[in-house]
């Protein structure tokens, strides 16, 4: 049953008392270097630390104003005024999430949240002791089971689950299908209004990306309470080469890089306290992930962008050197050294379309939740930036998805039209990663992502005209041919001949045979056979993966005898008694079974040389002999 609004708050206050009280018993003492927010005063007086250009650490004023006590259920909120030559002249900005505020010396906590809008630099400080929580479980690993089955004992049903992932990646409700991991809360969009306090927005930087990759991570990322900006990076080779920056510590700027290589993307916060090699940020969550593996890196600020909105620091990551573990209500935490999964793609765009024939390299942050669409996006924005969004193109992809076990799922597509021909290809992928991370059995291993594009000029398909069989009756065994017409894209038209060898065992009777383009093919099999949309194992997953891919450049011939029954399952009980066909139709779930439209006898495909389009019905009867 999909949760209320109120359920879901009464909930979410259940964590955040949760995550408090975990943080209390069996945690670290807090250290003498602290203070907790129970020893802050009114008019106190302290520094605060962050990097306002390049690396280096710099210090601002803060005097408190007072401490909001229960600002979360169990703990409290310092509100501070930042001073400072450029906090008073842009605020206190986004990007500064995290910078720790000190005073006599001791750490009292990080700065994290503001007013959009405000006169003065005014912000509130996540306390210290809520923050040191977050830092006890910096080895705490992420979860990794999953439920054996979806709902009550009964397959998985991937179509309504990929309808639901779809809507929720349109930020649409997704109330269809609850995800496979359980109840994940709504992020707010950090997007504070006049006169009301929210967390300081994680700004999110992109670089050598096209206005369409831009809006298309825009949309995807403010859903989750982040805003995207463009910005300089680190691409190409440099990408993997070490950025030139000092040992994080206290005020350091801190890099969440989720794409790497021709590619950038990341986001940027503040370190609030380094300890050897562990490390605790931001003063709020990223994602709220929990326990995660996000990676981690340096990064350069490169200056402020003043907004009467709220400013932003202008900033770009390097490539990861160590792991985030936890992304919690108060901090994200984590540790320098190994760094997390990451899938390796590669898309290789030529042809005489191509402007810039190359091999485009990435490295994506491994994570079910954003890795099959900066796959998509970082694939998509290859081919943009090798030949265009628009124009007459006819383009031949084939991907190829490997997993750590050395299984593959091989596709190949070939689009023909005016404006963007990557755009079923990177369809298709987003549905083999959505059923590889999305499903209630297990996350797939995905070692590696590689694409091939050939794009040349021109628009080339065929358009089914008219088509007959030579002859109305026919025998079991004997070959039927049929008169085909095609016409070219804006050309001649052309005659084929189909044929269709039918089995020696038909009954005689009349048979229906459909002649399918790829899109009415996909409704047949839908129809023909409801039980390949059900999984019972992570296996059936990369079956259905592989069996689901319907090309555009070939026709499907189906022979079908029709008779009028139940389906149960992949199985067709036509032909049974009426009283055995209701007690089937009374006891079976419905998500099981489907009226029968008949039984299949014979199937055949012809490859065409472009994109096929069109579909016709023919009615054959078969006898015992025909007297030719």
């Amino acid at each position: 049953m999909p949760f209320c609004l109120s359920c879901r708050l009464a909930l979410l206050s259940l964590l955040a008392v949760a995550v408090a009280g975990a943080g209390a018993q069996g945690a670290e003492p807090l250290p003498a270097a602290f203070m907790p927010s129970s020893e802050v005063r009114p008019g106190m007086r302290g520094e605060g630390r962050t990097v306002f250009r390049g690396f280096d650490v710099e210090t601002f004023q803060a005097e408190i104003l007072g401490v909001d006590h229960n600002a979360y259920p169990g703990s409290n909120m310092i509100l501070a005024r930042l001073s400072g030559p450029l906090l008073e002249q842009h605020g206190v900005v986004a990007g500064m999430s995290g910078s720790p505020v000190f005073i006599d010396g001791r750490l009292i906590g990080a700065v994290a949240y503001g007013w959009s809008f405000a006169y003065h630099p005014y912000c509130g400080i996540t306390p210290i002791e809520d923050m040191w929580s977050v830092w006890n479980k910096v080895d705490e690993a992420p979860a990794t089971t999953r439920m054996a089955r979806n709902g009550a004992g009964r397959p998985w049903n991937y179509r309504e689950a990929w309808d639901a992932y779809q809507r929720r990646l349109a930020g649409e409700p997704a109330e269809a299908q609850p995800p496979p991991t359980g109840f994940r809360p709504s992020l707010p969009q950090f997007r504070g209004l006049e006169g009301e306090m929210r967390p300081l927005m994680t700004p999110v930087f992109v670089s050598s990306a096209s206005p369409r990759t831009r809006d298309r991570l825009g949309r995807f990322l403010a859903g989750r309470g982040l805003e995207l900006f463009a910005a300089g990076g680190l691409t190409g080779a440099d990408a993997a080469a070490p950025m030139d920056a000092p040992p994080l510590q206290a005020g350091s700027s801190l890099g969440v890089p989720m794409i790497t290589g021709d590619l950038m993307l990341g986001g940027v916060g503040t370190v609030t306290w380094a300890d050897g090699d562990r490390i605790i940020a931001f003063g709020h969550p990223m994602y709220a992930l929990g326990p995660t593996n996000a990676p981690m890196s340096p990064s350069r600020v490169l200056g402020f962008m003043q907004s009467y909105n709220r400013s932003f620091k202008l900033a770009e990551v390097g490539p990861a050197i160590g792991t985030i573990t936890q992304d919690r209500l108060f901090a994200v935490a984590g540790r320098v050294g190994p760094t997390p999964g990451q899938v390796e793609v590669r898309a290789e765009i030529v042809g005489e379309a191509a402007h810039r024939a190359r091999e485009f390299r990435f490295k994506i942050w491994d994570h079910p939740d954003f890795m099959p669409m900066m796959v998509v996006t970082a694939l998509e924005e290859a081919y943009l930036s090798s030949v265009s969004e628009a124009g007459d193109y006819t383009a031949r992809t084939v991907t190829r998805i490997r997993m750590r076990d050395g299984r593959e799922i091989e596709k190949s597509f070939v689009a023909s039209s005016d404006v963007f021909t990557i755009l079923s290809a990177s369809y298709e992928m987003m549905f083999d990663l959505f059923l590889l991370t999305e499903n209630p059995f297990r996350v797939g291993q995905i070692d590696r992502i590689d694409m091939r594009t050939e794009v040349n000029p021109g628009i080339r398909r065929d358009s089914m005209l008219w088509m007959e069989p030579e002859y109305s009756r026919y025998e079991p065994g004997e070959l039927v041919q049929i008169r085909a017409r095609f016409q070219e894209y804006l050309g001649p038209e052309y005659d084929r001949v189909l044929e269709l060898r039918l089995p020696e065992d038909l009954k005689p009777g009349t048979y229906v045979l459909h002649v399918a383009d790829a899109s009415t093919a996909v409704r047949i099999e839908s129809m023909a056979r409801p039980g390949q949309f059900l999984a019972d194992d992570f296996d059936d997953l990369i079956r259905i993966a592989r069996a689901s891919h319907v090309p555009e450049d070939k026709l499907y011939l189906y022979l079908y005898e029709p008779a009028l029954g139940v389906d149960l399952l992949e199985h067709s009980l036509g032909g049974m008694p009426v009283s055995v066909e209701s007690l089937i139709q009374a006891t079976a779930p419905a998500g099981l079974q489907s009226m029968s439209v008949g039984r299949l006898a014979q199937t055949q495909t012809y490859d065409f040389p472009a994109p096929v389009y069109g579909a016709q019905t023919l009615l054959l009867d078969v006898v015992e002999h025909v007297q030719r």
